[in-house]
């Protein structure tokens, strides 16, 4: 690939230039044959027409066959008019007619492809989506560059050719040891650093290289800044992240359908008392009761992906022995084709709200039993009140009157009584619902 022109350089005058030898590689051979073929010497010279030849048909490879044809048949008509009617002498010459001809196809066509291809490696390089340096290995001056590598470090092509690439890394020992790696292994993959720019904003690169047959070095240059800072503000998240969670004192879990863990916050390692490398990385299962793991089982089999989460109650028997009474709250999480990647559960204690509705729940029916017997004790003491005030009407009198007097007394406490143990009844209720 051949390098741009340095700055500095004038393209035109370079062309004229080029076009300034060719004509006088092409006037020389004419002016010695002619003076050659005019002293009657038919060597040596026809050697000449080779150079012009070869430097037309490179150069321009669509006109380069053309002029091989009026130069050789220069030669011809030269041969033909000086040396008539010496066959053998224009014989000879009609041969290198051809000859030349052909050396000019010939390399027309080399030059045709060539400047095809270098087209291409032209167009790869100039528009590549990747920075491409190519470097002299001794001093590691950069030759060419192109314009998304000149970018790394807000800078023109130009402004960069002829400079050490050691002055865009940030780290000498990274270069250095790229460097190092590049001699000894001829080739290198995917080195990460940082290259300086003109602004002292840095830029995350990952810097290739292969040792090129002619010596240069052609490195690659990527540009993965906006990774570099996507990957470290997801550490941050996810640090900020574990740091909530761990202060949780909710039991936070992540885990595999195969029951392998993938996070633990201190809650959960604490309660169970386990260490974090006992239980992350490992299959753990808590113990839950028996007669509760095929309720377990069937909570977990409703979760779709439909319907993800759902809370579930069951007990469990820790490594103490004690039995405990456990809430979660499990959310099924699934890839976008459906199949079940993991499991996060939010989970606590509530075996004191379970003993607290058990206690509950018997002073409930302690309470009803009381209540039903106190209305059967009501019922048992109107009974034979009811005999006493029919008898004390038959015995009219003072002491009857008193009689009935104190038994429609005890009537009304017993109707308080059990308007008592209605209203009771409606605070049960009521205390059922909203306890």
């Amino acid at each position: 690939m051949t390098p741009a022109p340095s700055e500095g350089e004038d393209p035109v005058s370079n062309r004229l230039a080029s076009l300034y030898l060719i004509l006088a590689s092409a006037v020389i051979p004419l002016v010695i044959t002619l003076f050659c073929l005019s002293h009657g010497i038919t060597g040596i010279f026809p050697h000449l027409y080779y150079i012009p030849i070869i430097l037309v048909s490179y150069a321009y490879p669509r006109k380069g066959v053309y002029f091989s044809v009026f130069l050789a048949g220069s030669y011809l008509a030269l041969v033909y008019l000086f040396t008539y009617p010496d066959t053998v002498t224009i014989g000879s010459a009609t041969t290198l007619f051809f000859f030349f001809v052909a050396i000019g196809v010939v390399v027309a066509f080399l030059s045709s492809r060539l400047r095809h291809h270098e087209g291409l490696y032209r167009a790869i390089f100039d528009h590549s989506g990747q920075g491409i340096f190519l470097v002299s290995p001794n001093p590691g001056s950069i030759v060419a560059v192109n314009a998304r590598g000149a970018s790394f470090s807000s800078a023109a092509p130009e402004d960069l050719r002829g400079i050490s690439f050691s002055a865009l890394w940030q780290d000498p020992l990274a270069y250095a040891a790229f460097i190092g790696r590049m001699e000894a292994l001829h080739c290198v993959n995917a080195v990460e650093t940082t290259f300086r720019t003109r602004d002292g904003a840095p830029r995350h690169v990952s810097v290739s290289g292969v040792k090129l047959p002619e010596g240069l070095y052609s490195c690659s240059v990527m540009d993965v800044t906006d990774r570099v800072r996507e990957h470290e503000a997801l550490e941050k998240s996810e640090a900020q992240y574990r740091a909530v969670v761990e202060v949780q004192t909710e039991m936070i879990v992540r885990f595999r359908p195969d029951g392998t863990v993938l996070f633990a916050n201190e809650a959960y390692l604490h309660y169970f008392g386990r260490t974090r490398d006992r239980v992350v990385g490992r299959r753990f299962r808590p113990e839950i009761l028996p007669e509760d793991r095929e309720q377990v089982k069937a909570h977990f089999a409703t979760l779709i992906p439909e319907s993800p989460s759902a809370q579930n109650e069951h007990r469990i028997r820790l490594p103490t022995g004690e039995i405990r009474w456990q809430q979660w709250f499990d959310r099924a999480i699934f890839s976008p084709d459906r199949t079940l990647r993991e499991y996060q559960s939010v989970g606590r204690d509530i075996t004191e709200k379970k003993v607290r509705e058990e206690i509950e729940r018997k002073a409930f029916a302690q309470i009803e039993k009381n209540i039903e017997q106190l209305a059967i004790l009501g019922d048992h003491i109107r009974n034979p009140l009811a005999v006493i005030v029919g008898i004390a009407d038959l015995d009219a009198g003072p002491t009857s009157d008193k009689i009935i007097h104190q038994a429609r007394i005890i009537d009304r406490i017993i109707t308080q009584l059990d308007r008592g143990w209605i209203e009771s009844s409606k605070i049960r209720e009521y205390l059922r619902k909203h306890a």
